[in-house]
C-alpha cells in the first residue's frame, strides 16, 4: 500500500510527523505517535486475529514465541513498573524487587493495569507509556535481532529490536528472568558431560 501524506501530531510538547494511518485504533495510534516521537521509523500493524498472548502473536506473525516482547505490569511498593520481557521467559519477582530496591512486588488487577498504563491487558505497549511508569527491559530480549511488541490493543503489534526498546521506553536493561531448573534427565546428562570433560581436560592426572 502506498504511503499517504504524513499526518502531524503533537506529543510530548513537540510536533511529530506520523505516517497516514486512518484505520488505527486510538490506542494503536498512541503507540504509533510515541514511536515517531522517539525517532523510530516503525509501522504499527493491526490484525483480525488476536495477538493478546505471546503464543497467539507468534502464531499470527509466524515467528518464535521468544521474539514477542510482553509488557508485564507490576506494583512495586504500590508504584507501577513495566517489565518488557521475552514471551518465552517469566519474571523472577525476587530479582525484580532486588533490581529496583522494592520491598513488595505484586501483580495488579486488570483495572489497575489500565489505570497505570492507559492500555488493556494483552495490549500494553512499551511505546506511549506515561512518564510516571518505570520501565525495565530484560536483557534476554537482546538475543533476538527482530522483536514484536504490543501496540495498544490485543490486535496490534509493531516490529522493533532491543536497542529500540530501550530508546523508546527510556528504560533500563536488567536481568530479571526466572531461571528454570533442568528436568531430572537433563540435569543428569549435564552432570555426566561435565564430569567427562573434567576427566579429559589437559593437565588432569589419573591415578594408576
Amino acid at each position: 500500500m502506498a504511503c499517504g501524506r504524513p499526518r502531524v501530531a503533537v506529543t510530548y510538547g513537540q510536533e511529530v510527523a506520523v505516517p497516514s494511518v486512518p484505520d488505527l485504533h486510538p490506542n494503536a495510534l498512541r503507540a504509533q505517535v510515541a514511536l515517531a516521537a522517539a525517532g523510530c521509523d516503525r509501522q504499527v500493524r493491526q490484525f483480525a486475529e488476536s495477538t493478546r498472548t505471546s503464543a497467539e502473536a507468534a502464531a499470527v506473525l509466524g515467528v518464535q514465541v521468544g521474539q514477542i516482547a510482553k509488557s508485564v505490569v507490576f506494583l512495586a511498593d504500590g508504584r507501577p513498573v513495566v517489565v518488557v520481557m521475552s514471551g518465552s521467559d517469566r519474571v523472577d519477582t525476587g530479582s525484580l524487587a532486588a533490581a529496583i530496591g522494592a520491598r513488595e512486588v505484586r501483580k495488579p488487577s486488570a483495572q489497575a493495569v489500565k489505570e497505570a498504563t492507559g492500555y488493556p491487558i494483552g495490549g500494553v505497549s512499551p511505546a506511549g507509556l506515561p512518564a510516571t511508569v518505570k520501565v525495565l527491559v530484560d536483557k534476554g530480549m537482546s538475543r533476538f535481532e527482530q522483536i514484536w511488541a504490543a501496540a495498544g490493543t490485543p490486535y496490534a503489534v509493531y516490529p522493533t529490536n532491543f536497542p529500540e526498546l530501550l530508546q523508546v521506553t527510556g528504560g533500563h536493561s536488567v536481568d530479571v528472568a526466572e531461571r528454570r531448573p533442568l528436568p531430572a534427565s537433563g540435569a543428569a546428562q549435564l552432570t555426566e558431560a561435565l564430569e567427562g570433560a573434567q576427566r579429559d581436560a589437559p593437565g588432569t592426572h589419573h591415578g594408576t
